[in-house]
């Protein structure tokens, strides 16, 4: 393993045209960061179990590695990819970046300045971007911590930057599909590792009909959202007897509060305006 490298991890299945452009803005990005740093990329496909071999001549033309889970598991999710390629990981670095996001050219030097500054856990901010990639809203993360996961707020990427060697033996259980890095946070978190945010966004998260989350939310998904959850709830109990509080949870339930208060007060207002535009109305 080379010291200050990382690898970037490309799950897929039979969509190419989205991963040609996912690996040509993560190597746009690469190139930046080797321009400040002595830091070394390698992009890796691991293409899940596919029918055809056309994602790894494109990662041939591109240049990048290619790795192939050998039998699909029935799921709609890439978990046994994103599990081969942590397993494949020779860096000292990795992340998960989706085949169908796009990477801005400072996601990656922004996110190593980071770990020079000594964070372990790395989300980046981003834009939510229709299909054709045209930014629509932008997200900015908070700080987060173990209570939150443990409320339902996940707020650290999937595709975090992280210490290869802090997440290579942990579990990686793809059987939790579009949950599966829940756990593997909240284990670092346990662990007290630093988890750090870039407030600038610097990836476009597109959204279309072949999204791979697009169940998110069904009731299947919200079943693997239970039961990862619990597991992790069963851990911060072992580890440290009680379940943290949430702060995210608390500045929600404080801004819904603060909300209330003013549909109140401006409903009291205009009773009051009602009332005096009645009176005086009245002969």
């Amino acid at each position: 393993m080379s010291p200050g490298s990382v690898t970037v991890i490309v799950p897929t299945r039979h969509r190419t045209e989205y991963v040609r452009v996912a690996v040509l803005s993560i190597l746009a990005s690469a190139a930046e960061l080797a321009l400040t740093t002595s830091v070394r990329t390698r992009v890796l496909i691991c293409d899940d179990a596919p029918e055809t071999d056309d994602t790894k001549e494109l990662a041939r033309q591109l240049g990048v590695d290619y790795a192939r889970v050998l039998e699909h598991d029935g799921r709609a999710d890439p978990g046994a990819a994103i599990a081969l390629g942590v397993s494949r990981v020779d860096t000292s670095h990795q992340l998960i970046f989706g085949d169908d996001d796009l990477m801005l050219v400072r996601h990656l030097p922004l996110a190593w300045a980071k770990v020079d500054n000594g964070a372990d856990v790395v989300s980046s901010s981003y834009q939510l971007a229709g299909a054709d990639l045209a930014p629509a809203r932008t997200v900015v993360l908070p700080p987060t911590c173990l209570g939150d996961l443990l409320a339902g707020h996940t707020l650290v990427n999937d595709g975090s930057l992280v210490a290869h060697d802090l997440v290579a033996e942990l579990d990686w259980d793809a059987s939790l599909e579009g949950q599966m890095l829940l756990p593997i946070w909240g284990e670092l978190m346990l662990a007290g590792r630093r988890f750090d945010q870039v407030t600038e966004p610097t990836w476009l998260y597109r959204r279309h009909g072949a999204n791979i989350s697009a169940a998110a939310l069904s009731p299947h998904d919200l079943g693997r959202r239970a039961e990862a959850r619990e597991r992790l709830r069963q851990r911060a109990v072992a580890v440290l007897g009680s379940v943290p509080e949430s702060p995210y949870a608390a500045q929600l339930a404080e801004k819904s509060a603060r909300a209330e208060r003013n549909r109140r007060l401006t409903r009291r207002v205009v009773r009051r305006l009602r009332a005096g535009l009645a009176r005086r109305l009245s002969p």
